[in-house]
């Protein structure tokens, strides 16, 4: 009487017909009806195994951490605002609503250099036109330059960086 291996049947996008067996396996894994004299093919197997485990645990520890980020505990009325949040309000907010544009416009350049994401170009586009039109004393354009920052990127941010600590 043979020994089936277990995980075959685990889902693996890419299989193989076992022409011993006749079943679907995962390429490198053995479908046999006796694998006693062959360790390797147990090895393998159990190989397959681990592998299968750890990324069920990682995925779920992925689950973990975003509605831990979702559950975070600030940003939010009566909360202590997140960290570029808490950035923000004391080197964009505070610098605009005094007037004081040269220190806006640092502010706003800084702003670019903290992009969490390099694919998020625009990021440092409105930053940088926000700082141009501040230089030029352009109160709207610095805070259309905001707004459209804003719009684009306020949302994911929240969902992925909401947390994350400002870079010194």
């Amino acid at each position: 009487m043979g020994v089936a291996v277990a995980v075959a049947d685990l889902p693996v996008p890419r299989t193989r017909r076992n022409v011993g067996s006749g079943r679907e396996a995962p390429v490198g894994v053995c479908v046999c009806r006796s694998a006693t004299n062959n360790e390797g093919m147990r090895a393998r197997a159990a190989k397959v195994l681990l592998i299968g485990l750890w990324a069920a645990i990682s995925l779920a520890g992925a689950d973990a951490r975003a509605a831990s980020i979702e559950q975070a505990s600030c940003g939010k009325p009566g909360e202590a605002p997140c960290p570029l949040q808490k950035w923000m309000r004391a080197n964009v907010a505070a610098k605009l609503a005094d007037g004081d544009m040269a220190a806006l416009a640092e502010g706003l350049e800084k702003a670019a250099r903290l992009v969490p994401d390099p694919a998020w170009s625009s990021w440092v586009t409105l930053a940088m036109s926000g700082a141009a039109a501040a230089k030029k004393a352009d109160v709207a354009g610095a805070r259309a330059s905001c707004k459209g920052c804003h719009d684009a990127w306020r949302e994911a941010y929240r969902t992925k960086y909401r947390l994350r600590p400002i870079p010194r």
